[in-house]
């Protein structure tokens, strides 16, 4: 077998991480930004090995492509990257530490889910060829159904599925490699990405899927909020606990430490996913009036792909010693932007959670020694009130009851595609 560039690196200087949905908007943005930090704060002798995630060959190839021409753009063109290496620096020695490496992940993503339709449930229709690596008889998504409305098919809500479910079952899956040995050793990290929109109102727990929601779009990220930020509190660890533990017992035994959740959003970007005729006219216009609502003094406005991707791509790369002394698993981090440009990464203020899971009145708000637009009250929401005790209590008790939620699904999904049991095929074409 052939040893992997990165082999004779010591294991504190590689650097893996996967991203999801990384062939366009934030998760693009993730992986472009993320090659540049890295390489701006890292030694000169780390390797980066970055995994940008889609849905077909076609999109990881164009990715892939994209990315190397990001890489070798970033490492000819970059004055601080020779600053640091001096007079030797050649642009072939940085693109050596970064390695791209692609990967399908169609049961996260399906086609359809950007633009799903409320009420929309997983369409189980025959999957495209260039969505599934393997069609063989054992892959479950090659032998879908047309609409599978059999009794005994649970209901997976479709943006609920692309948003909250297809990662949350991912993450378990790769306790593995997230996992780790000891307390003395890095944590792996596991970030989410939300939206600035999601309140209270815009989740339901007797519509947990978002099925009967006008804004199922709304109800996962909301429903994301709840699931990252409660993931560490003891209040939720007894039923937690199970999901954060590998299956295998002897990898469980042999890697007790569990990997940390941490929540991030991207603040307001600039989409091109207008299903109207001539979408550029509408594009261009709708970017320009993100633009005019930063210069007007919206913190939460980066407007580029890029410029939403520094809160994750921060999250991914900090230190952390850092992230223990800022408290960061309780803090819902924010993609910002000063109205210059300069990006900043801001804690945003969750309904029900305020900004670290701590009352808050106008006079501590008052005191805030954060300034400009890093300050809690710079963008707050106009409807926003002060945090009370009681809606603490309440936060953590609907984060008990997601978390519940969320193992009976990802069990009886796993009964249902008989994960653990050897065989993920069913004859009669369920999925």
């Amino acid at each position: 077998m052939i040893a992997a560039p990165w082999d004779k690196v010591p294991p504190h200087e590689q650097l893996f991480v996967l991203v999801t949905g990384a062939n366009s908007g934030v998760g693009l943005g993730i992986c472009e930004r993320l090659i540049d930090d890295f390489l701006a704060t890292r030694p000169l002798s780390a390797h980066l090995i970055l995994i940008p995630t889609t849905r077909s060959v076609r999109k990881s190839r164009e990715t892939i492509f994209h990315l190397k021409q990001h890489l070798a753009q970033t490492a000819t063109t970059s004055s601080a990257l020779r600053s640091r290496a001096g007079p030797d620096y050649h642009p072939d020695d940085t693109t050596a530490r970064v390695h791209l490496l692609s990967g399908l992940l169609p049961v996260l993503t399906w086609p359809s889910f950007k633009l799903a339709r409320p009420g929309a449930v997983l369409n189980q229709r025959p999957v495209r060829s260039d969505l599934v690596p393997n069609e063989s008889p054992d892959n479950p998504l090659a032998v879908a159904s047309a609409y599978d409305t059999k009794p005994s098919s649970p209901v997976l809500g479709e943006v609920f599925c692309a948003n909250v479910f297809g990662h949350y079952v991912l993450a378990h899956e790769l306790l593995p490699l997230l996992s780790r040995e000891s307390a003395d050793l890095s944590p792996g990290r596991v970030v989410w990405t939300s939206s600035i929109e999601p309140l209270a109102r815009h989740f339901r727990l007797d519509d947990f899927q978002g099925v009967e929601t006008e804004g199922p779009y709304e109800s996962s990220k909301r429903l994301t909020d709840v699931l990252a930020l409660t993931s560490h509190l003891p209040s939720t660890r007894r039923i937690s606990e199970k999901y954060f533990t590998p299956e295998e017992e002897e990898t469980a035994q042999r890697l007790p430490v569990r990997p940390s959740f941490y929540l991030t959003h991207p603040g307001v970007v600039a989409s091109n996913l207008f299903p109207v005729p001539f979408p550029f006219i509408l594009f261009y216009a709708y970017k320009f009036a993100l633009y005019l609502a930063r210069w007007l003094g919206s913190p939460w406005h980066p407007v580029t792909w890029y410029g939403g991707a520094v809160a994750p791509v921060w999250l991914a790369l900090q230190d952390d010693e850092t992230l223990q002394e800022l408290d960061a698993k309780k803090i819902k981090w924010g993609s910002a932007a000063s109205v210059t440009g300069r990006a900043e990464v801001k804690k945003t203020e969750v309904e029900g959670w305020g900004w670290e899971g701590a009352v808050e009145d106008r006079e501590s708000l008052a005191r805030d020694p954060a300034t400009g637009v890093l300050r809690k009250v710079v963008g707050r929401h106009p409807q926003a009130r002060d945090l009370t005790p009681d809606q603490i209590v309440d936060f953590e008790e609907l984060g008990c009851k997601v978390w519940a939620e969320m193992e009976r699904l990802r069990r009886q999904w796993e009964e249902f595609l008989e994960i653990r049991g050897g065989s993920t095929a069913q004859a009669n074409g369920k999925a």
